[in-house]
This record gives structure tokens, C-alpha cells and sequence, in this order.
């Protein structure tokens, strides 16, 4: 899995991970995912990858 972590929450799994925020500082987000662990797993590596291109792209500091 990607960097982040993943959680369960009543009957659905959530992912989170650390974005950089406008003022630069390291903030938590999180998302939901499914009533699957496995397929929030995989939502959440596709989101990181996304994520990471647009921080790269913005010339943002790497992801955590």
C-alpha cells in the first residue's frame, strides 16, 4: 500500500495522509473508502499517486 494508512469506522474503511497545505504546513486528510478494506487499499494508493503528481507538478514539498 502507499504511504497513508487505512481504518475502519462502523461498517466502512477509511484511508488518510499527510498533504502540505497552502501555508506549507503538513496537514492530515482523510477520506472515505468502502465497505472492502482491500478496495480502499487500492483507492487510496491511486489517490497518493494523484496526489503526489500534483504536488510535484506544483513544485510542493514531496508527500509524507
Amino acid at each position: 500500500m502507499a504511504k497513508g494508512s487505512v481504518r475502519k469506522k462502523g461498517k466502512k474503511w477509511y484511508y488518510r495522509f499527510y498533504v502540505e497545505d497552502a501555508s506549507g504546513k503538513m496537514v492530515q486528510k482523510e477520506y472515505a473508502g468502502t465497505e472492502s478494506k482491500s478496495e480502499t487499499e487500492s483507492f487510496s494508493a491511486k489517490h497518493w499517486k494523484i496526489m503526489k503528481i500534483r504536488s510535484l507538478s506544483q513544485g510542493q514539498k514531496a508527500l509524507r
